[in-house]
């Protein structure tokens, strides 16, 4: 006979999309003394449905990796052994597994997806026969997003996914390792796929050389709906990073995200000059910065061309120091969290931000290792408060006295963390 608990969780497997039958088991697990893991489904859900710069999302932020990650309640997990990503949790329940040989999740993927409403498989490299019956899987429309996470092109996998009438619910495809040959073309296949154009989420990591080519594949499918979209260390040159300012990919776009690459002047009035009217989330994260202007940045204030801006990140991006003075004196109402760690930002340019016309509406601050002394510190103390504020991130800043750290702990409450 089949339990309640049971009873709920089928539930669950059969709706995945639905928050309600997670709720009710959230108030069972609550019945039956599990509060911690109820609390924990219940924040997973309020996060799924939250943008990142709002406190709810800055606040599940603060808290520690372990507890983010649900180390908790993997325990929890069906097949546990197979929940090894770092995340294995999405709206409270397991979401995500790993397989390191393709035919492990043929022969056990039937258990597997009866067993908790699986959405994100991080897959390996394997041969087009294995992929070809894994894309004939029943549980393959459950599928929301996959993640390469081979060493080499994966050409078999994007094939068979691409040709199977069973990837429906495939919204996110990520490559783990984007600088294998033939990439390009691999990717042009795929935007020439319904997969493809079904897609709104797209990560390319670890590439080289010019990338003119793989950015020109993202159009080859014609109109695309793209939600998000990052490039981490992939080298773009300089008509590569041209050619992507004038994609039309670009305006759906509500993410577009930049890490560990070299920029010039260039690059960045390319993208400053792309159609990102949509664009709420914008990050260059460890970008090195090689150009001789200061007014760089001053495009990226026109809020005719971002009027959705609400979360910028500049993170341990070396360069931009000059650059951060005249956009924060141009940015206006609307800007919710803003990332400046790692810059090494001026006493004078504390006080242009407390000045900013976003200041008062800021949810989160990040000015982690900016080498701040004292003098920019009491810029921030006599500033008030932002009433929304949830973080306002200030360690790695050893120069502060004790005096001036109680300041602003009394200022500030708990949002700040020194």
């Amino acid at each position: 006979m089949q339990s309640d608990h049971d009873a709920l969780l089928n539930t669950i497997i059969a709706n995945p999309n639905d928050d309600l039958p997670r709720l009710v088991y959230a108030d069972f697990l609550e019945e039956n003394g599990s509060d911690g893991h109820a609390a924990f489904i219940r924040d997973q859900i309020e996060l799924a449905n939250t943008p990142d710069w709002e406190p709810v999302a800055v606040r599940w932020r603060r808290k520690s990796l372990e507890e983010q990650a649900g180390d908790r309640w993997r325990d929890s997990l069906p097949w546990a052994n197979a929940w090894n990503p770092r995340f294995p949790f999405r709206r409270g329940l397991g979401y995500a597994i790993k397989t390191q040989i393709v035919q492990h999740l043929i022969d056990y993927g039937d258990a597997l997806f009866a067993s908790a409403p699986i959405g994100e498989l991080h897959l390996p490299g394997g041969s087009m026969q294995e992929y070809e019956q894994l894309a004939q899987q029943d549980w393959l429309p459950r599928v929301q997003s996959v993640r390469f996470w081979t060493l080499t092109t994966p050409t078999e996998p994007v094939r068979a996914l691409s040709a199977s009438p069973l990837s429906t619910g495939v919204r996110a495809v990520h490559f783990e390792k984007a600088s294998s040959p033939g990439m390009s073309f691999l990717v042009e296949r795929l935007f020439q796929s319904p997969l493809g154009r079904q897609l709104r989420e797209l990560t390319f990591r670890v590439g080289d050389g010019s990338q003119l080519d793989l950015v020109e594949a993202l159009e080859s499918g014609g109109e695309t709906q793209l939600q998000k979209l990052a490039f981490d260390n992939m080298g773009f040159d300089s008509p590569a990073v041209e050619r992507l300012g004038q994609s039309r990919v670009l305006s759906t776009l509500r993410s577009l995200s930049f890490s560990r690459m070299f920029f010039s002047d260039v690059h960045l009035d390319a993208i400053q000059a792309a159609r990102l009217h949509r664009v709420q989330q914008l990050v260059f994260h460890d970008i090195g910065l090689r150009s001789q202007r200061t007014d760089l940045l001053v495009p990226l204030a026109n809020r005719v061309r971002f009027p959705s801006l609400r979360h910028l990140d500049f993170s341990r991006s070396y360069g931009f120091r000059e650059q951060i003075p005249p956009l924060i004196r141009k940015l206006q109402v609307g800007l919710r969290s803003l990332n400046l760690s790692g810059i090494r930002l001026g006493e004078g340019t504390i006080g242009e931000l407390t000045r900013s016309e976003f200041w008062p509406y800021l949810v989160e601050l990040n000015l982690n290792e900016n080498a701040l002394d004292d003098g920019a510190a009491r810029e921030l103390r006599n500033a008030t408060p932002p009433r929304e504020l949830v973080t306002l991130d200030l360690r790695g800043n050893p120069d502060l006295s004790e005096t001036i750290v109680t300041q602003l702990q009394s200022r500030y409450g708990p949002s700040v963390i020194i």
